[in-house]
């Protein structure tokens, strides 16, 4: 992995301006992670600066913390096309090209007029436009990756683009976990894992009783790959068992897909016990969620990057129950924080989700256990840090002529 550069020997002493680009307006995961990252820098050494491809409730959260935030609007030939729907025929489209083209000019000519020093892209598609960007405007590049980039959640036209563009893009990618550093072949110096920072002191264990209403819960995005489906099929084999549980699903759909929401909520409608299912909605305050919720669930059907919600759960002091593929499987330890259940098996999440409902003593050691893993390994100011010291890494390599390029 990479060499950073000790703080002592640091060259970077003027207040660098960091460039942090996504090509959405809404706040997803990765979006709340860029938010809390931005939050916590060290304001002295660094100035953020948002570029955004839509307006939404991510410049108004940016700006609310003070973050100068621009929006360059995306082209709607850049919008339409889902990760695992990139193929060869729409990248060579003439006219999805001629806009990418028109954008990236954009947005060189912005990060030079606004002496830009690095470029932090946060999103496959920002990846690919800030990265081209960048390197037409001589400013080094880093990508952080929140995702797996593989099939099938990446179509395999996409996977080889993305795979192609990061041994020549970027100067340095940061990965949230092991298993989405695995999906590139460039040198180890150039990649880093830092997992989603938590804040210790807005996410924590409080005590505060439920009122004898116990939750069991998932927080998520509606998407197939975040499994609601998968969960409130569990709720409904437990629901008899445990009248006092309800079952809660908190988020909403983000990326086009309210026809998985309708088909979820109406799947929990056909049970007997719908009212013990019940759906929150988008919820701002997490912290406050995770306090009334007992068990914590991640039942994704496919592997992904990392899974932000069940770091805050872990430092919420709450057990997790959650698919034992990708990188969730740096987060939970099996039977120690949590349990991990394999994807899609509604049978699998329902029995474990009912092992910590029976064993509330059991379930309460897991919590404390992953609030002390939480404390040591994902606290926000240390994950904060090592993105920092990438930044440095890179500004002093490229000052020295070094291009990043393999």
């Amino acid at each position: 992995m990479r060499r950073t550069v000790p703080r002592e020997d640091r060259r970077v002493t003027d207040r660098a301006t960091v460039a942090y680009v996504d090509h959405v307006g809404v706040l997803g995961g990765a979006e709340v992670a860029l938010c809390s990252l931005i939050n916590c820098l060290d304001q002295g050494h660094w100035r953020p600066l948002a570029v955004l491809g839509a307006a939404g409730p991510l410049a108004d959260r940016l700006r609310g913390q003070g973050v100068p935030t621009n929006i360059l609007d995306l082209p709607s030939s850049l919008n339409g096309v889902r990760q695992d729907g990139i193929t060869r025929a729409r990248m060579l489209d003439p006219g999805r090209a001629a806009g990418m083209a028109r954008y990236v000019l954009r947005l060189a000519h912005f990060l030079r007029a606004n002496r830009v020093s690095l470029v932090h892209a946060n999103s496959l598609r920002a990846c690919v436009l800030a990265g081209l960007a960048g390197r037409l405007a001589r400013i080094p590049v880093v990508w952080q990756v929140h995702s797996i980039v593989a099939s099938p959640m990446v179509s395999p036209a996409g996977v080889r683009l993305m795979r192609t563009l990061a041994r020549r893009l970027p100067h340095h990618i940061i990965c949230n976990s092991a298993a989405s550093a695995a999906c590139f072949d460039v040198p180890p110096s150039r990649v880093s894992v830092v997992p989603c920072g938590v804040d210790p002191a807005r996410f924590h264990p409080n005590g505060r009783p439920t009122n004898g209403k116990r939750q069991v819960g998932v927080i998520a995005r509606f998407s197939p790959l975040k499994g609601q489906h998968v969960f409130v099929e569990a709720a409904i084999r437990l629901a008899n068992r445990y009248p006092e549980v309800r079952f809660v699903v908190a988020g909403s759909a983000l990326f086009g897909e309210e026809g998985y929401e309708r088909e979820v909520r109406e799947l929990a409608l056909r049970s007997p016990r719908s009212d013990q299912i019940q759906f929150l909605g988008f919820q701002e305050d997490v912290a406050t969620l995770l306090s009334d919720v007992e068990v914590v669930v991640q039942p994704s059907t496919r592997p992904e990057g990392l899974g932000q919600v069940v770091i805050e759960a872990m430092m919420s002091g709450k057990p997790v129950v959650a698919s034992g593929e990708g990188g969730a499987v740096d987060l939970v330890e099996d039977g120690v924080t949590g349990l991990l259940v394999p994807a899609n098996d509604v049978a699998a999440l329902a029995n474990a989700i009912d092992d910590l409902l029976r064993d509330r003593g059991r379930a309460s050691a897991m919590g404390a256990r992953g609030r002390e893993r939480a404390l040591e390994a994902y606290d926000l100011r240390q994950t904060t840090r090592a993105i920092e010291d990438v930044y440095e890494t890179v500004l002093s390599q490229t000052r020295s002529g070094w291009s990043g390029t393999s």
